[in-house]
C-alpha cells in the first residue's frame, strides 16, 4: 500500500536542488533563524562579553583600583570583535535578521556598559544600530537609567 496515497503536498527545489516539501522548508528557515540568533547570543557571551568585563569593571567599578592590564585586554579584544558587528550590520538591520531579536538586546546591553566606560564602539553601522535599539521602549526603560548616571 503506497502511503503517500490522497495527500497532498507543496513541494519545490531548494537552493541545493533538493526537492523539499514546504512544510520542510519551513521548519528549516524557522531552524536557520533561531540558529542565528544562538549564534549571535554565542558571540556575544563568549567574544564581547569578556571584553565588557574586563574594561567595565575595571575602569567604572574599580576605578582606581582597577587593573590596567585588564582594560588593556579587554580594549584589544574589543578591538577584534567589533568590527565583526560592524560587518554585520552593514549588511543587515539586526544581527539575525531583519528584525530585533533576543540576540540584539543582549549585545545592546554589553553596549550601554561600554558606553558607561567610555568605549563603545564609534563605527557607523553599529551606532546607527544602536541608535534604533535605544529608541525601542524595553531598552529604553532598562539601559536609559544606566546611561543617565554617566550624564548627570
Amino acid at each position: 500500500m503506497d502511503a503517500r496515497v490522497g495527500l497532498k503536498c507543496s513541494v519545490f527545489a531548494d537552493e541545493s536542488g533538493i526537492v523539499v516539501s514546504a512544510t520542510l522548508a519551513r521548519m528549516r528557515a524557522a531552524l536557520d533563524s533561531r540558529a542565528r540568533v544562538e549564534q549571535w547570543l554565542d558571540w556575544n557571551q563568549c567574544r564581547l562579553g569578556p571584553a565588557v568585563v574586563d574594561i567595565v569593571l575595571n575602569k567604572v567599578f574599580l576605578g582606581p583600583n582597577g587593573d590596567a592590564s585588564a582594560i588593556e585586554r579587554g580594549e584589544r579584544r574589543l578591538a577584534d570583535v567589533a568590527p565583526v558587528l560592524e560587518a554585520r550590520l552593514s549588511r543587515s538591520a539586526h544581527v539575525a535578521g531583519d528584525t530585533p531579536t533576543i540576540a540584539d538586546l543582549s549585545i545592546a546591553s554589553n553596549l550601554t556598559q561600554l558606553y558607561l566606560a567610555d568605549a563603545s564602539p564609534k563605527t557607523p553601522a553599529t551606532v546607527a544600530w544602536y541608535r534604533k535599539m535605544e529608541a525601542l521602549s524595553g531598552v529604553r526603560a532598562s539601559c536609559a537609567p544606566m546611561q543617565a548616571k554617566t550624564k548627570g
